[in-house]
């Protein structure tokens, strides 16, 4: 059978009992050292190629989801903002076609804040767009009056106080923040799965592992007998030992994931961005129209605080602006409006049941290969189990690293407690499922520092995760470890620090601690 695979075999030795390989032995070997070598080098390579395989197909899910949300939200942005050029367009007409542009400013805030890069808060891109508002109609209602730079800041410095458009735009930030909040947090999250999972792309293998590997795939051809597929519970028993620590990802990876799956239930219920960006050209007009009402007072208000006193004593005329007829907005637009809420629940329900699927998909990959690759024996057919064709009679070892200790295939003492792999990815897993907690509980995490253990207050009544410090931990789920409470930023004390402090403080509790 070696003749027919690709390795060299013009070297090949008679049947007997070679005493120079190390794990293609028997009484019937026919490889020598060069062959066995190279059956070790291209098992390795088979498996990394395979590992490589797994992690780039799931990027690629990721990544593509990544794209259609990000393209969801740029065209339901473009479709609100169309809505709203329709309805002002009917509506002020010229007034509105000649200061359109604070409106495209404030549609291109809305999309660079879904970047994980942008710093910007919803109450900034908000109050902005009142403000330019403000100063606009202030000058479209008064034209006898010009807004100098010095003048402009003074109706800026007293709009809390004059309140033009009464409450509508603290009732509009409140509509817009958490849902668009969450998006942002659900979308950049994946983009940093998309990034951790890079991580996993180059990895090594260690000594006792590739020689399973070829022990496993190839050591039946140097028996001349037969070519043979290797025995499920060995396939098992090598892929465990070689994944073990792999599995151990899974505790920070399926925190992710179901704090995933819960952000993407609130998006299609009741953090919804299409029921957010529905209404939201008709409530600016309400902004709008509420000015215009109170045109008299406002514009009273604002001179006397920020003209000179001889122009209080000019007779201005002011002509108060009825309230417009609101003009239908064509129907084209607002059935594309309501197709877009159709498009997100499909979105989003299809991709938190791939979510749901991913749930350990670390600690399954032993069985992925095992099922996956075609180099292992189907059910009933004969298989080599690692010296001969035969059935494999050994247990097949549990889940994790540290079940590996019994793993048949594996010295004991290579499986040590310590967690040596993946360190950056688990904790940069860690502390990400960390901050998705966070907004569950309506926290702004980039505001926030960790405090020791205490009792928070949620309104989430799915968060039962547990702490943050048991996610972020590069430890067994087993321990148990001190609770957390997210504080607001006061003044720094001993008990306080920073999240790279933070960071810090983990890894060297995971250098120092005892073996568990």
């Amino acid at each position: 059978m070696l003749k027919k695979s690709h390795y060299d075999y013009t070297t090949l030795l008679k049947k007997g009992a070679a005493t120079d390989l190390k794990i293609c032995t028997g009484k019937n070997a026919c490889c020598t050292k060069s062959i066995e070598d190279e059956i070790v080098q291209n098992s390795e390579k088979i498996f990394r190629a395979q590992v490589e395989d797994k992690i780039i197909v799931l990027r690629h899910m990721i990544n593509s989801n990544l794209n259609s949300f990000r393209t969801y939200f740029y065209n339901s942005l473009n479709a609100c903002h169309e809505h709203l050029d329709a309805l002002f367009g009917h509506t002020y007409g010229p007034f509105y076609q000649s200061n359109s542009q604070i409106f495209d400013t404030f549609f291109n805030r809305l999309r660079a804040f879904s970047s994980p890069f942008s710093d910007a808060k919803v109450p900034q891109i908000t109050g902005k767009l009142f403000e330019d508002m403000f100063v606009i109609m202030f000058q479209l209602m008064n034209p006898m009056h010009s807004v100098t730079a010095e003048q402009r800041r003074c109706m800026l410095d007293g709009m809390a106080e004059i309140a033009p458009f009464g409450d509508v735009p603290d009732k509009i930030t409140s509509h817009m923040e958490k849902p668009l909040v969450f998006w942002k947090h659900f979308v950049s999250s994946l983009d940093n799965m998309y990034n951790v999972l890079e991580g996993f792309m180059n990895i090594s293998t260690s000594k006792e592992c590739s020689l399973n590997l070829a022990r496993m795939w190839d050591c039946s051809l140097c028996t001349g007998a037969q070519e043979s597929k290797s025995c499920p519970g060995l396939c098992l028993n090598v892929m465990k030992g070689c994944l073990g620590d792999w599995a151990e990802i899974d505790q920070q990876w399926n925190a992710v994931i179901d704090s995933m799956v819960k952000i993407s239930a609130r998006i299609r219920g009741s953090q919804n961005l299409h029921n957010t960006l529905q209404p939201l050209p008709v409530q600016i007009s309400e902004a709008v129209m509420e000015m215009q009402e109170r045109s008299v007072t406002v514009s009273n208000k604002v001179i006397a605080r920020c003209y000179p006193i001889e122009d209080l004593m000019r007779s201005v005329r002011h002509q108060r602006s009825a309230r417009r007829r609101r003009d239908v907005v064509p129907r084209s637009i607002t059935e594309r409006s309501e197709n877009y809420g159709k498009v997100l629940n499909s979105l989003m329900t299809s991709f938190a049941e791939r979510l749901e699927s991913l749930r350990g998909w670390f600690t399954a990959l032993p069985t992925s290969f095992c099922s996956d690759s075609g180099l292992v024996a189907k059910e009933g057919e004969s298989c080599w189990n690692g010296t001969e064709t035969a059935p494999y009679t050994k247990e097949v070892a549990g889940d994790g690293l540290a079940r590996q200790n019994l793993n048949p295939e594996y010295q004991a003492d290579r499986f040590l407690p310590y967690r040596g792999l993946f360190v950056d990815e688990r904790l940069r897993l860690g502390m990400l499922a960390f901050r998705l907690q966070n907004v569950l509980y309506g926290q702004n995490y980039t505001n926030y520092q960790v405090e020791g253990s205490g009792s928070g207050d949620s309104d989430d009544e799915d968060y039962d995760e547990g702490s943050g410090l048991s996610i972020v931990s590069l430890y067994s789920t087993d321990s148990t470890e001190q609770a957390l409470e997210v504080q607001p930023h006061t003044s720094v004390s001993p008990r306080q620090f920073t999240s790279s402090s933070f960071v810090l403080l983990l890894i060297l509790l995971y250098l120092t601690r005892s073996p568990l």
